[in-house]
């Protein structure tokens, strides 16, 4: 059974040869964990390829002082959050409500935009399961040009604005939905951050309000051609992981045991909703030791991963993490992912 095939039957509640999974690694600590591997080749890290939509074919970035760019949206970034983070945003291009009628959208039609998933789904689209998709969606993409608090106070004082904003970020997803569907992808995956490590950001009532409609014509573009749809969305989601499942999500990411216990909501929405994730990435895998981490690997298997409905996914993104412990991480996944498990 290849990677595809794996993921496929994880996503659709069967029991493959073995539980697929997905882990990312920091470049410093991948060479660490090649260094501590020891003898022979190294295993394949990932069951997934996923990859997102990109800037036109020879765009460059605007560069300015200390390392500062300007992105295709017009927002000034900052890499000075440190390496394997993402950038601050350092301005709002629709600063004021009278700039949102001259704003000018970038072309989601432009050439080159899906260049980088082409090559990545000729060269693995036979073997790996292909997740094509927007990592930047409705919510996030409104909060960057706009501010994150200024947004949240439109919301109440000014919906209509908001309203306006929204649609048009909507109406450029779909554009760039109704290309990616067109290739040979397996999923469709977007990215949108609506939680903090306590509870949403903004209300469930909120968000039903402005992003639950929107998500739901996005995602109607995928379902037509029954493509599963794939979400992330750090933080403890738990009070809308029933809409989104109403919309049509199938695959949630990262269910983090940190913010939300994967037991109960697995308990709640059975064979509606296959996880990618459950790793616990902020405690044991970066702090526990290799006995530990085999450990949490053996009950995630035993309680999560029977019947299917388990993608294992930990995004290691900062270089902390000991490589003896992504060793371990990675030789449980192989040894105790095995199917059956009962």
């Amino acid at each position: 059974m290849n990677s595809k095939e794996r993921v496929i039957c994880a996503i659709y509640f069967e029991e493959p040869d073995r539980v697929p999974f997905s882990v990312g690694l920091h470049p410093a600590l991948q060479l660490g964990v090649q260094a501590a591997w020891g003898k022979g080749p190294l295993p394949q890290f990932s069951d997934i390829v996923i990859e997102d939509v990109g800037p036109p074919r020879g765009w460059t970035a605007i560069h300015q002082n200390n390392e500062r760019w300007v992105d295709e949206w017009g927002v000034l970034r900052s890499p000075r959050r440190g390496q394997g983070t993402i950038d601050w945003f350092e301005n709002c291009p629709i600063s004021s409500v009278e700039k949102l009628d001259s704003y000018e959208f970038p072309d989601p039609y432009a050439p080159g935009r899906l260049d980088d998933l082409d090559k990545k789904i000729a060269e693995y689209g036979e073997t790996h399961c292909i997740f094509g998709g927007i990592g930047w969606l409705i919510w996030e993409r409104a909060w960057i040009l706009r501010g994150m608090s200024q947004l949240m106070i439109d919301m109440y004082r000014n919906p209509k604005f908001v309203d306006t904003l929204l649609d048009r970020i909507t109406e450029y997803d779909i554009a760039i939905a109704k290309q990616i569907i067109e290739r040979e992808i397996d999923i469709f995956h977007v990215g949108d951050d609506y939680g903090s490590r306590q509870g949403p950001l903004l209300s469930p009532w909120l968000w039903r309000r402005f992003i639950k409609p929107r998500l739901r014509k996005i995602f109607a573009v995928p379902l037509r051609k029954s493509i599963p749809v794939s979400m992330h969305s750090d933080g403890n989601i738990r009070p809308i992981i029933e809409d989104l499942v109403e919309v049509g999500v199938r695959i949630l990411n990262p269910v983090s045991p940190l913010e939300m216990n994967p037991e109960e909501i697995r308990a709640e929405f059975g064979d509606k909703l296959c996880f990618w994730g459950t790793a616990d990435i902020h405690r044991t895998i970066p702090f526990g030791t290799p006995s530990q981490i085999i450990k949490e690997i053996r009950y995630r298997m035993a309680t999560i991963a029977q019947t299917g409905g388990l993608i294992y996914h930990a995004r290691l993104e900062t270089p902390d993490t000991p490589p003896k412990n992504v060793v371990a991480l990675i030789k449980a996944l192989k040894r105790y992912g095995r199917y059956p498990q009962r």
